[in-house]
């Protein structure tokens, strides 16, 4: 559990997780030099001893701090409850309980409903780009909140990718899913909470950044020699990924945000003829 000046928070947060049916677990807490009053009211539940709390001494931000938080922990697997939000009592054991039955896969998502087929089932690497890529499943949007690693994969590969910012999850789940099994799980595992605070509502700031940064992120990991997609898959997700691109742009520039258009459009590396593609469906 990361947590940054959530101290209208993190009480539940923490007594969401002490309330796991699953009980073989370290709560590991690390502040990031919060300046109001979550530190006081964490160390309120360092009683128990299965919650430890550390302090940064410099603020280190939200996936350089997660990479601390991981590599303070000793399970077998990493759960990470964010300071704002909750995990049901029943959460923890269920996705521990996934992750042992398919003893190969690194990670654990939890998806919405599939219709074609109950969860929990595993993907290969070329499964689970397939379903991202090609049929539209958005396997890899997904949060750490609603997420379990493997901690051996993660420390092995480096931790979050931490200097790509607010997309530093899904840079790291697609860099495991090219190498490693993944498990897709039921939702209703866990609770995100919506406020004014939240590091999503500060995106809007950087709105063609973010678009740009999540364009060149996935065109990099379908372009790159890792890809587990054979070459005609690849080369339909590229097209996919680029037709999908800029038809944003030109919705951008539609609705009345030509600026943050043409700087999306700008940072991408795209050419102009990228948008007559775009515009014949090719």
């Amino acid at each position: 559990m990361t947590a940054y000046n959530r101290e209208e928070y993190i009480a539940e947060a923490i007594e969401s997780v002490l309330a796991s049916t699953f009980k073989d677990f370290e709560l590991v807490i690390v502040d990031d030099c919060s300046s109001d009053n979550t530190v006081e009211i964490a160390r309120r539940y360092t009683s128990d001893p299965r919650v430890q709390l550390y302090l940064n001494e410099k603020n280190l931000g939200d996936y350089p701090n997660r990479n601390r938080a991981a590599s303070l922990g000793r399970g077998k697997y990493l759960k990470y409850v964010d300071a704002d939000d909750l995990i049901y009592p029943h959460g923890l054991v269920l996705m521990v309980e996934t992750m042992e039955r398919f003893p190969d896969v690194a990670l654990g998502l939890s998806m919405p409903q599939d219709a074609r087929r109950p969860y929990p089932y595993q993907l290969s690497p070329k499964e689970a780009y397939c379903s991202h890529f090609l049929n539209g499943h958005h396997v890899f949007s997904k949060s750490p909140l609603t997420t379990i690693i493997r901690s051996d994969v993660l420390r092995t590969l480096g931790g979050f990718v931490a200097d790509e910012g607010p997309r530093g999850d899904y840079a790291t789940w697609l860099l495991i899913a090219a190498r490693y099994p993944i498990v897709l799980m039921p939702d209703g595992i866990v609770w995100w909470r919506a406020h004014p605070k939240q590091e999503s509502r500060y995106r809007e700031k950087s709105k063609a950044e973010d678009i740009s940064r999540q364009y060149l992120l996935t065109r990099a990991a379908l372009d790159g020699e890792c890809c587990p997609l054979p070459w005609a898959e690849q080369a339909a997700a590229l097209c996919r990924l680029e037709r999908g691109h800029v038809r944003s742009i030109l919705r951008l520039a539609l609705s009345g945000s030509p600026a943050v258009a043409w700087d999306v459009f700008r940072s991408s590396g795209l050419s102009p003829s990228s948008l007559a593609r775009a515009f014949q469906g090719v």
